[in-house]
């Protein structure tokens, strides 16, 4: 199988019709299609492995997914229903399909960070209606969303508005916090070297919408790392690039600042005014020990019960499900789970993965600035919380980022676009080797 054309129109309409099928089961309707849309990432992905031959990294990324594969086998010996072993392969290993899509050497170009941005957009927007002007069907159905969590919380419909953050209609803030942060870092990409004004235009609005939306899902990392990327874009492009873009989007974001801040919630009604305040609340609860405090005791519980030093106990078996079953488990910490899950040798090869990437995005930072700090955002997000593992939809843009990196041709065609037609290309560093070479 190749990356064809065919494939590649699949893998563009992927975000949008997930979009659409979540769209439909937030309002009641059930179309059964989220185990089939998992299932087609894992076989876009193996249609993707031949644009991997010779790309000695995939074969690490590949390893490592077998070696999860095969951790299912500890679950003979400990009690802890296998059905959390099934329940992780579809939450955290079919996303890492995405990766080989991302790095097959045949996939260039942005057609599907724009698809992805363009239904984020879309999510975004009918969320802020939703978030700030919500209508009485939203109420009910935020409380039959929140009734489908593993820990079944307690929710009214008169009130679950009041103290609900920015979730649009996935019933989720996490799920804001990360397709804005994602969506953000592809915002810069179009901004950056969009081939048309559309998409660069795209990219301008993509920048404000999902900062707000970043900021709104009131999850602290994602309101750091929304402003880290922002500010360092900014520095990269206004200082080292000398972009005279830069100036006007500074400008245009201090602008919006501005405006935002000077706004009376009171004066807006009543949503404004809790919105406003749930914002300040959050400002003043930004202190990453007080973000930690309530998960050391989930970290401490995990290391005292851990004796599997080696392999561990299996993939899923300190997952959300494992302890909604009352075994122990890890919800706020995914370093932790996976060194409980699979052993020291799961959490350096998965670690490998992970910093092996960051080195080369930051070697090769100017082409790939993007999905570098997409990058950045999840390794911070995975101090305390399970970021990749938390649903298989969030992460899938994160393993198609990275594979990102790792496409020598996606790169060869920034570097192009970067540095102009015309101006000597410094030969990027080659992890290829035989026949593979691109």
């Amino acid at each position: 199988m190749t990356f064809s054309l065919s494939t590649k129109r699949i893998l563009q309409w992927w975000t949008p019709l997930v979009m659409v099928n979540q769209f439909l089961f937030f309002m009641g309707i059930n179309t059964r299609m989220l185990f089939g849309f998992l299932i087609l990432g894992v076989l876009l992905g193996c249609a993707a492995w031949k644009g991997n031959s010779g790309n000695p990294f995939s074969k690490v990324v590949l390893g490592f997914i077998i070696y999860s594969l095969f951790s299912g086998v500890f679950f003979l010996f400990h009690d802890v229903p296998f059905l959390s072993y099934v329940i992780e392969v579809d939450k955290y290993l079919c996303a890492m399909a995405f990766f080989f899509i991302g790095c097959d050497r045949n996939n260039t170009g942005d057609d599907y960070e724009k698809f992805f941005l363009w239904s984020c957009l879309v999510c975004f927007l009918v969320g802020f209606y939703l978030y700030f002007s919500p209508p009485p069907w939203y109420s009910r159905q935020l409380v039959a969303m929140r009734a489908l969590r593993w820990y079944k919380s307690a929710a009214n419909e008169l009130t679950i508005v009041d103290y609900s953050r920015f979730s649009s209609f996935w019933g989720n803030s996490y799920a804001m916090s990360f397709f804005g942060v994602t969506a953000l870092g592809f915002s810069f990409l179009e901004v950056d070297i969009g081939s048309t004004r559309r998409d660069r235009l795209l990219g301008w609005l993509g920048v404000f919408v999902c900062s707000l939306a970043c900021i709104l899902s009131q999850q602290r990392i994602a309101m750091v790392c929304s402003a880290l990327t922002v500010g360092a874009h900014l520095l990269y492009t206004g200082i080292v690039a000398r972009k005279q873009y830069a100036f006007w989007l500074a400008a245009g974001l201090g602008v919006a600042v501005l405006v935002l801040a000077s706004l009376d919630p009171d004066a807006l009604g009543h949503r404004f005014s809790v919105v406003s305040e749930q914002l300040e609340g959050r400002a003043e609860d930004m202190s990453f020990g007080t973000a930690m405090s309530t998960r050391t005791q989930q970290y401490e519980n995990a290391l005292q019960q851990w004796d599997s030093v080696l392999v561990g106990y299996g993939m899923g078996s300190a997952s959300g499900y494992a302890r909604s079953q009352q075994f122990m488990g890890v919800n706020d910490g995914n370093y932790v789970k996976i060194l409980y899950e699979q052993g020291a040798v799961g959490l350096t090869w998965f670690a490998l993965i992970l910093l092996g990437s960051l080195v080369r995005g930051i070697r090769n930072f100017r082409y790939c600035r993007f999905e570098t700090g997409i990058l950045v955002f999840f390794l911070l997000a995975a101090i305390g919380a399970n970021a990749f593992c938390i649903n298989g939809l969030y992460v899938m843009p994160f393993w198609y980022a990275l594979g990102r990196i790792w496409n020598p041709r996606e790169l060869e065609r920034r570097k192009a676009l970067i540095q102009g037609p015309g101006r000597p290309l410094r030969p990027l560093p080659s992890i290829h080797s035989g026949n593979g070479a691109p």
